[in-house]
């Protein structure tokens, strides 16, 4: 009984919008939820595709929540539930991204160039 209370329990703590604090106190962007795609640019590519094309616009490390918020209005579905978790694990197995802070790549051929400049 006391095993079925505690199911209980963490099943009914579970949220469905994030905690907004952690956002605040760490400066990690938000994610837009209501965002309309703005384009097709991004709905025939993949998720490591499109973000190096983003990173390499942006000159500069993006957060994953800033990823799929510019995917998201470049037409770019995502069929999982946990879309930010799946442009961290995309990026991180593949060798042309860095993470430079936690949730936040960058292209690794940056730092090349800008040591070689």
């Amino acid at each position: 009984q006391q095993r079925h209370m505690e199911q209980d329990y963490r099943r009914n703590d579970y949220r469905e919008e994030p905690v907004s604090y952690l956002n605040n106190s760490r400066g990690v962007p938000s994610i837009s939820r209501n965002i309309e795609p703005s384009s097709s640019r991004f709905s025939d590519r993949t998720i490591t595709q499109a973000c190096t094309l983003l990173l390499r616009e942006s000159r500069n490390a993006l957060h994953v929540n800033e990823l799929y918020n510019l995917l998201v209005s470049g037409g770019f579905e995502f069929k999982g539930n946990n879309p930010t978790i799946s442009i961290a694990v995309s990026l991180n197995r593949n060798g042309r991204f860095r993470k430079v802070a936690p949730g936040t790549f960058d292209l690794v051929m940056r730092d090349a160039s800008q040591q070689a400049s």
